[in-house]
């Protein structure tokens, strides 16, 4: 689930443990249309993060900030086996991804911005 259905998920349930009290929370909510129209969020889906729990998805800058960190992890590993021809390519991969964010404007922190 995205990162905004959980911090709605969590401040329905406000500590409560009862799941009653969260689902008429839920029902009472001032944001509730805009949570089931712009978040895509169903009581379905509630119930299911209630029931199971729930993983926040990475956000598309994160997805991109981890592949340029193991990149760099990738590429020190192939440098400490002497592994010139690997770190070197490793190197300009992460020199393209970097390249690629410059080229469509996009600045993510601890890649180029």
């Amino acid at each position: 689930m995205t990162k905004k259905q959980a911090e709605i998920i969590e401040s329905i349930k406000d500590g409560t443990d009862d799941i009653a009290n969260f689902l008429t929370h839920w029902h009472t909510a001032q944001d509730k249309a805009m949570v089931a129209t712009r978040e895509n969020f169903t009581p379905s889906l509630l119930m299911k993060a209630w029931e199971y729990g729930y993983e926040i998805e990475k956000t598309p800058e994160e997805r991109a900030l981890d592949y340029y960190e193991t990149l760099e992890h990738l590429m020190n590993e192939a440098a400490a086996k002497d592994n010139r021809g690997k770190a070197v390519a490793l190197s300009n991969e992460r020199v393209g991804a970097r390249n690629i964010l410059i080229m469509l404007g996009i600045k993510i922190e601890g890649i180029n911005a």
